[in-house]
């Protein structure tokens, strides 16, 4: 036993039940049996909760979490969903698709500040042609996300205490993702789409690179030129055009 399964004793297994009961509604009225759960910070703090728990099991101790390029450092993603196989390994995938029916997964992102959360929705034989039904229920899928971390606030909130470290783990391939892996926030075709339809203007762009690079707003105004106030007020007219509720929600653009 590693300590990633040891972890998965202690929060999914010892709270089976609780966990079912929280995601009753997911098999009750939308006929997905399976959900888990997961955070990463900036620091590699890393948690999970896990409905099916025999999956996870065999996921952590054959170690085909280090192969998985979504448990990575936060900046490297962005927020949305994907629909996407179980492990990017073909020989994995036929003894998942075997031993689980485990085939293909719905993967919500959510980025904010230092940190990155997945929730992870799958049903057994689950292909690429079933993911208009998924996509279809989004809008019910974020709400159960929102749902879940209410419910499981004191699970959440001890996994973060608990501090494991997925970097210690993933070491290098922490900081490093595939250029065509969906939802990466350093895709040049999205970074390209999003900016062609942003409205920003030339300094309102500068403004947003510095910031994406750790700039403080005293910083930016002395790289640009400008006062603090203008800075600011260039924050505030991106929130605006963006529909963006935090400077922090700008960096996913």
């Amino acid at each position: 036993m590693n300590d990633l399964t040891e972890l998965l004793s202690r929060y999914s297994t010892k709270h089976d039940k609780k966990i079912k009961e929280i995601c009753s509604p997911l098999s009750q009225f939308l006929g997905i049996p399976h959900f888990t759960y997961y955070f990463i910070e900036a620091d590699g703090t890393f948690g999970c909760i896990a409905s099916n728990i025999e999956f996870m099991e065999y996921y952590y101790s054959e170690n085909i979490f280090l192969h998985n390029p979504y448990m990575g450092h936060p900046d490297l993603f962005r927020s949305g969903y994907a629909f996407l196989p179980c492990t990017f390994d073909d020989n994995t995938q036929k003894i998942l698709r075997k031993r689980f029916l485990a085939d293909h997964l719905f993967l919500m992102l959510k980025k904010s500040e230092g940190r990155i959360e997945g929730f992870i929705f799958a049903d057994s034989f689950l292909d690429l042609q079933q993911s208009s039904h998924y996509m279809s229920q989004v809008d019910l899928l974020v709400k159960f996300g929102r749902y879940f971390k209410r419910e499981a606030t004191d699970l959440i909130g001890k996994l973060q205490a608990d501090r494991f470290n997925m970097q210690k783990y993933r070491q290098d391939d922490f900081l490093v993702v595939t250029p065509d892996l969906p939802l990466i926030a350093s895709n040049e075709q999205t970074q390209q789409f999003l900016k062609s339809i942003s409205g920003l203007t030339p300094q309102e762009e500068r403004c947003l690179e510095l910031f994406r690079q750790g700039k403080s707003a005293q910083n930016t105004g002395a790289i640009l030129g400008i006062s603090n106030r203008t800075v600011e007020t260039h924050f505030e007219n991106m929130k605006r055009k963006l529909g963006c509720a935090s400077k922090w929600d700008l960096l996913e653009y």
